[in-house]
């Protein structure tokens, strides 16, 4: 099977809170819709030992740094079933801050963060950005960031269906002759030559 380079698709929200079943249930049925390779979430406002479950058979590698004492701040990183993810180091926040985690997707290392901040000296520039957008907020008080970058991940390319030449030969062949046969039968001085010619369509 043939196989491409595809991007990883990355999603970052700030949820406002996911000590709901019924918001946790929102954001899974989006990431799997928007089919995200990886998410990166904020506010989460689990703490630390009462976190609810947060994950699902799509989803099941993931990543907190919850609050120790109440529920605020917090956040998670999720990675989706079909990135083959080999962990190499992490460091996670012990106040619900940040996660950091050191890894490799298909033999290229990443470092993957989440961080609850404000936004300063951000990057001017990410070269491997392909693709940024901002999505209507639906369960939450933000839309979703997604943004794709490229990477060495592939995935199989779908095949496309093509006719194989070799069944026409039998047909191009009874064609020929069929023509072959009306033709020889056919030209006589009696009949001019544009009646034959127009009539030999009907034979084909």
């Amino acid at each position: 099977m043939a196989y491409r380079l595809d991007s990883i698709k990355i999603i970052t929200q700030n949820c406002r809170g996911l000590n709901l079943a019924e918001r946790r249930t929102h954001l899974l049925r989006e990431l799997q819709r928007d089919r995200a390779a990886i998410a990166l979430l904020q506010e989460t406002h689990f703490q630390k030992g009462l976190a609810p479950p947060l994950r699902n058979k799509h989803y099941p590698t993931n990543y907190f740094s919850n609050h120790p004492a109440a529920k605020k701040a917090g956040v998670a990183i999720m990675i989706a079933t079909r990135v083959q993810f080999r962990e190499l180091d992490k460091e996670i926040d012990e106040r619900g801050r940040y996660a950091f985690i050191k890894g490799e997707i298909s033999d290229r290392r990443y470092t993957i963060a989440t961080i609850y901040a404000p936004n300063r000296n951000q990057a001017r520039r990410l070269t491997r950005l392909q693709k940024a957008s901002i999505t209507a907020a639906t369960w939450s008080d933000y839309g979703q960031v997604s943004i794709d970058i490229d990477s060495l991940f592939t995935r199989p390319i779908k095949k496309t269906w093509r006719l194989n030449d070799t069944l026409l030969t039998d047909l191009r062949d009874q064609i020929t002759q069929a023509l072959t046969t009306y033709f020889s039968e056919n030209e006589t001085d009696d009949v001019s030559d544009m009646t034959v010619w127009e009539a030999h369509k009907s034979v084909i």
